[in-house]
């Protein structure tokens, strides 16, 4: 059935779009509710079928902006893990001991609750007021995920589900983006979800030149992009080290993912996967590099044929950068941004308060944050995602077969490309581009907590040219091994 999958999804969007759309979401709710078990990954993977299927303009009314279903969800998850900690004796599912990932969410957290409390240090209109409680809201559960996935997730095997079920939901979300490029259908403005209200009006489509840009279920384009490029690293790792029997299945995915990408007529997202793919390919041997770059040729080709001039206006974007209105836009309040920096710096105006009906759009996360909860806010920020980032390179470096390591090496490509993504646009106001982020760095630190705090013999062969760091941790590893013959063998 799965791989009949896309031939009648076709067939169905032909017919007409809502079909096509219903087919593909009832396929992989099917699939998801069959093989859930209740655990910290049920959570994490209802977290992100809701972030991925239901377009986040639709809310449950009464709770308005808070009320999409993937922040209830995330605030049940961000719940539990606090009510753990708590109770200690009731959490037993959480690990406990050192956890870097931990560290660096709660110093985020404190940072984002001392920006809070600056937002009341001056006088507030009322949409401000609005905006910071749905703000901290947002950022509270957020980094309740980061946590119950670093915490919380009991083993390998769990957390490869996981990664495996966000790159599917992923894809859904891809597919969709295709069959409303060549149908004209928006899911978000047709559809009528039960229980649900649309927050606001939402564009039926936005123009680039003379193509069509595509968001799928998200808020926009340039968001649709972005999450596209930062789960294409962890497809294309799941394919290279598929099972014989699903090598077909995941190379489609891959494909699907690189097909839909550039449909989103985007700067963010090239920027985006051009940072994840220089990340990736220096985990990767020469050969495998030059099958990425030819893979990437024939895509191009194959983009170009089928889909007539998305890559010569993508083209244009880069080469009219200077000359680009939106561009000019951006940077002309760079100024006033800076003054608005320099009245707070170190807390910053308060938590989500510079509303652009108040103030203007900014366009800019990095500067955004740095408003908003100052520098000590955006220094935490910064050191979470690359704090991760390098966590995931530890995995790279010491993990204990080359499988594991290429996965640390696919999760910190993942996370620096969504770092850069801050550069080019507000990413963590769009809640699908944010809730992937939060997820990936916990399911970062549940990596590191599985694989290389369990002390583990010597390899006989390396697999690589170790770093001197490498070789300390080896040789760590190799007296502890020596001091207790009691160390736990997973």
């Amino acid at each position: 059935m799965v791989l009949l999958t896309p031939v009648l999804t076709v067939a169905l969007a032909v017919i007409h779009p809502a079909l096509g759309i219903l087919l593909l979401a009832a396929v992989a709710w099917t699939l998801l509710m069959s093989r859930l078990e209740f655990d910290a990954v049920t959570v994490l993977t209802v977290f992100l079928a809701v972030l991925f299927l239901i377009p986040a303009a639709w809310v449950f009314g009464p709770l308005g902006a808070v009320g999409t279903p993937a922040l209830v969800v995330a605030l049940g998850a961000s719940m539990w893990w606090w009510l753990s900690q708590l109770r200690p004796k009731a959490g037993r599912e959480m690990a406990r001991g050192t956890q870097p990932i931990r560290v660096l969410a709660l110093i985020f957290l404190w940072t984002v609750a001392a920006g809070f409390v600056a937002a009341f240090s001056r006088p507030l209109s009322g949409v401000e007021q609005t905006a910071t409680y749905r703000v901290l809201v947002g950022l509270f559960a957020l980094i309740g995920l980061t946590l119950l996935a670093a915490d919380a997730i009991p083993t390998r095997e769990r957390l490869d589900i996981l990664v495996n079920r966000m790159i599917n939901l992923a894809s859904v979300f891809a597919a969709i983006g295709v069959i409303q490029f060549y149908t004209d259908y928006d899911p978000a403005t047709a559809l009528s979800i039960p229980g649900l209200v649309l927050n606001f009006e939402v564009s039926d489509g936005l123009q680039r030149s003379v193509v069509r840009r595509v968001s799928g279920t998200a808020l926009h384009p340039v968001e649709f992009g972005a999450v596209l490029a930062v789960m294409v690293p962890l497809a294309l790792h799941r394919a290279l080290h598929a099972p014989r029997n699903k090598r077909r299945f995941y190379w489609f995915r891959v494909a699907l993912l690189g097909f839909a990408l550039p449909l989103s007529i985007s700067r963010t997202a090239f920027v985006v996967a051009g940072a994840a793919a220089l990340v990736l390919a220096r985990g990767w041997t020469w050969r495998q590099r030059f099958n990425l770059l030819a893979a990437a040729m024939v895509f191009a080709v194959a983009v170009r044929s089928t889909a007539p001039g998305v890559l010569g206006t993508i083209r244009a974007l880069f080469l009219n950068f200077g000359r680009d209105p939106s561009v000019q836009g951006r940077t002309d309040d760079y100024d006033q941004l800076f003054r608005f920096i320099g009245e707070r710096p170190v807390f910053g105006r308060g938590v989500g308060t510079f509303v652009p009906t108040e103030y203007f759009l900014v366009d800019n996360e990095i500067l955004l944050t740095a408003v908003t909860i100052g520098l000590v806010g955006l220094a935490a920020l910064v050191a979470l995602i690359l704090g991760s980032a390098t966590v995931a390179r530890q995995v790279f470096w010491h993990g204990p077969d080359s499988e594991t390591s290429q996965l640390g090496n696919a999760l910190a490509a993942s996370i620096i490309g969504s770092f850069f993504s801050l550069f080019t646009y507000d990413a963590l106001s769009f809640p699908i581009n944010a809730g992937v982020l939060f997820v990936l760095m916990g399911v970062t630190g549940a990596l590191w907590r599985l694989e290389l705090r369990t002390p583990r013999p010597l390899p006989r062969q390396p697999r690589r040219r170790a770093s001197p760091l490498s070789r300390d941790h080896e040789a760590a590893g190799a007296v502890g091994n020596r001091v207790s013959s009691m160390a736990p063998d997973r």
